[in-house]
């Protein structure tokens, strides 16, 4: 078995091992995605495990970051498209990718990974992240009775929520009105928001601007400031496709005034033909997701599975609900984005 980092030039090989699995692999079948997430910055790289015959049989992909959390600056490693071509292969990679970082975080897509995390005690899971959907339809399946069938489509019609029209529901924050500013690129003099939240993101402008490049094919990145009384106090950046938008970052000093921007962002995506588009968004921040519940959001009944470990000195913070988890921590907003279209 041997180790080894991805390029171009193992593309046929990842293809293959893909074109044999027996379950999906949605995102490192995309070429543009893994281009964008695993070739241009070394933020984020995948590894491939190879068997003795130089075939895949495992994928470990991770994101380094810097996080905050309050005088405390994180080295944190997230956890991605995690696959397993041969069984108990990518525990090789897990074990392996252990020994490089100080903090991991993991958000378990599937039961295999679940219980896998769950025999190792390093792992401590964090409750109250929840994925929020606005105008997501109830699925019709095929065992429901016909009335039941003929119900769904007429109360997701009449339920549905004009994301067009939240500047309304934005009232004046304590400092003043709120207000969004479209942007073509992250500032470089992008203000360092300390307070409001006992853990985030602390990457700067160059991480930000090749994280939610605007030129990419396969995602349309929206990046709005946020501004109240004249004064830059947010960013909020959004990703469009047709049938859905997804909150993939925020950032700011105040979790009431950053919540307002986020509705006037989508405020602006969601417009005319598309004012009913589906939209989603995670909140683990206590007032931040009752802003959204206000606005028609639906929590997800069951909580987002989101564990994180320690493999140095620096120890796991303790979350007390304040703690500010984007969608695209990982490939879930891409995944949504790109995979799960939607009944």
């Amino acid at each position: 078995m041997k180790v080894v980092e991805y390029t171009q030039a193992f593309s046929d090989r990842l293809d293959a091992a893909i074109a044999k699995a027996d379950f999906d692999v949605p995102l490192l079948s995309r070429p543009q995605y893994v281009r964008h997430m695993f070739l241009r910055d070394p933020h984020s790289r995948l590894q491939l495990l190879l068997s003795t015959e130089g075939a895949v049989v495992a994928t470990l992909g991770s994101e380094y970051v810097r996080m905050q959390s309050g005088s405390r600056s994180l080295a944190v490693a997230i956890l991605s498209n995690t696959y397993s071509f041969e069984p108990g292969a990518v525990t090789f990679l897990l074990h392996r990718w252990m020994k490089t970082c100080e903090i991991g975080i993991l958000f378990p897509g599937n039961l295999q990974m679940r219980q896998l995390i769950a025999r190792q005690k390093r792992w401590v899971q964090i409750p109250g992240l929840r994925t929020l959907w606005l105008n997501w339809d109830y699925p019709v399946f095929a065992h429901d009775p016909l009335w039941k069938r003929l119900a769904k489509p007429v109360i997701s019609r009449a339920t549905r929520v004009d994301a067009g029209a939240f500047g309304s529901l934005v009232s004046r924050g304590a400092r003043g009105a709120i207000t969004v500013r479209n942007e073509d690129r992250i500032p470089e003099n992008l203000p360092r928001w300390d307070g409001g939240f006992g853990l985030k993101l602390s990457e700067g402008a160059d991480y930000l601007n090749w994280r939610f490049d605007t030129a990419l094919d396969y995602v349309r990145y929206r990046l709005f400031s946020v501004w109240v009384a004249g004064s830059r106090c947010g960013a909020v950046v959004l990703a469009e496709w047709p049938h859905c938008v997804v909150v993939s970052y925020c950032d700011g000093d105040d979790p009431d005034d950053l919540a307002g921007g986020v509705l006037l962002a989508i405020a602006e995506v969601n417009q005319g033909e598309h004012r009913y588009r589906k939209v989603l968004l995670s909140a683990i921040h206590a007032r931040m997701r009752k802003a959204f519940e206000r606005a028609g959001f639906r929590p997800d009944p069951v909580e987002t599975p989101f564990y994180m470990a320690s493999f140095g000195d620096q120890s796991v913070p303790e979350s007390d609900g304040d703690w500010l988890l984007n969608l695209e921590f990982g490939d879930a907003g891409a995944m949504f984005g790109l995979v799960y279209t939607g009944p």
